[in-house]
């Protein structure tokens, strides 16, 4: 099973599930040009899932891989929030922190705010989504 992050580089820099592939995409709309570029690795593939920050991203990406002609392909339902309210620490296999776009900046298990990531740090050239 190949397993794709399909969110965006800096918000991948903050925390991802162990073994995926950072498809090391700036913007979605580049992850059709990465999926045409590694297509023959992904057809060797059995089975692709793909997974997001809530859900939407990788859904999108689901459905484009099967228009695509890619047939097991599937996605985190809920996104990495959901799985980060609903999975127990012990029990995960997220490292890191998850990128919210609001004032916390980073959440980790049961969606709890982790400031000492500071993710804006790790955004040279961008500005903060939420103006405090």
């Amino acid at each position: 099973m190949v397993v794709i992050d399909t969110r965006n580089d800096y918000e991948i820099a903050v925390g991802s599930f162990d073994g995926a592939i950072d498809p090391r995409t700036p913007r979605f709309r580049d992850f059709p040009a990465w999926v045409s570029a590694n297509r023959a690795t992904l057809e060797s593939a059995r089975k692709i899932a793909m997974f997001c920050t809530g859900g939407i991203r990788c859904e999108k990406a689901t459905a484009y891989m099967r228009d695509q002609g890619f047939d097991n392909v599937y996605h985190l339902q809920g996104g990495i929030l959901n799985y980060l309210e609903t999975v127990p620490t012990a029990d995960s296999r997220w490292r890191g922190g998850c990128f919210v776009f609001d004032e916390r900046g980073a959440v980790g298990s049961g969606l709890a705010p982790m400031p000492e990531l500071e993710p804006v740090k790790l955004l040279p050239g961008k500005r903060r989504i939420m103006e405090e």
